[in-house]
């Protein structure tokens, strides 16, 4: 299964189509390219991506959950944070939940012969693209390896799962931190709101407004201070402990764990 391709900028084109896999996006600039997350891993995604652009590109992951890292496997060198790297090597395993065992088999198949390592940065590390640099920012949350990528050119942050409109933010997966921190990096994101106009993000398919970022701040500060009061959410048992709440403000929805607040 390959992927489809949109275009959403004159920089950015789309990888998509595979269900329940991320958002994959290709930003092109003048000199380079910067592959933002690999998927599942069905596909080789590097391939796929050397059919899109003629330019070196740089690969990096927002975080290290199966539907964003399984494909790793396919590049020599992924650029990510050091939290992430468990996530990351145990991709496959994050994956059994979805896939079918004949492609889980296939992709344990391709990663015996990866010659995948991982490079870690932190904030501030800079991609030069040419025309384009884009910035590391640290946004532990969803993950405590969360890292989104600032491309003041074109205004575009690539923000991964801590902003996401059609589907709720899961702060219930074992890597998740508490609410307190999740908001602190959303208002590290807020402060920084001047920088950019649009968001990437890791599971719409389209561009998200900036303004986004503004409802996940009023629903996270609503949720501490008891304003809304969320209501009780039965997690799939892949979660383990299924008891959970959820909350929503304007399109932003998040699950999170009463017990994990602060």
């Amino acid at each position: 299964m390959s992927h489809q391709v949109k275009k959403l900028t004159e920089r950015i084109s789309l990888l998509y189509g595979v269900p329940d896999e991320c958002c994959i996006y290709l930003l092109e600039g003048s000199e380079g390219a910067l592959l933002v997350d690999t998927g599942f891993g069905i596909t080789d995604i590097y391939r796929e991506a050397e059919t899109v652009t003629d330019l070196p590109f740089w690969v990096v992951n927002t975080h290290g959950h199966g539907d964003h890292s399984g494909g790793d496997m396919y590049c020599d060198t992924v650029y990510m944070s050091a939290e992430a790297e468990a996530d990351v090597l145990d991709a496959i395993n994050l994956n059994k939940t979805k896939l079918s065992a004949e492609t889980i088999a296939e992709m344990e198949k391709n990663l015996a012969g990866s010659a995948f390592r991982p490079s870690f940065i932190t904030e501030g590390f800079t991609f030069d693209l040419g025309d384009v640099q884009v910035e590391t920012i640290e946004i532990p949350g969803h993950t405590a390896g969360d890292l989104a990528f600032l491309d003041r050119q074109d205004r575009v942050l690539f923000s991964g799962d801590c902003c996401v409109k059609s589907m709720d933010i899961l702060l219930v997966v074992p890597q998740a931190l508490t609410l307190s921190a999740y908001l602190a990096s959303m208002k590290k994101l807020q402060e920084r709101r001047g920088e950019f106009d649009w968001l990437c993000t890791g599971h719409d398919q389209t561009l998200m407004p900036a303004s986004f970022v503004d409802d996940v701040v009023s629903c996270c500060e609503k949720i501490l201070s008891g304003e809304i009061p969320g209501e009780d959410f039965e997690l799939p048992a892949v979660f383990g402990d299924t008891k959970a709440r959820r909350a929503a403000y304007r399109d932003f929805s998040i699950a999170y764990r009463q017990n994990r607040l602060v």
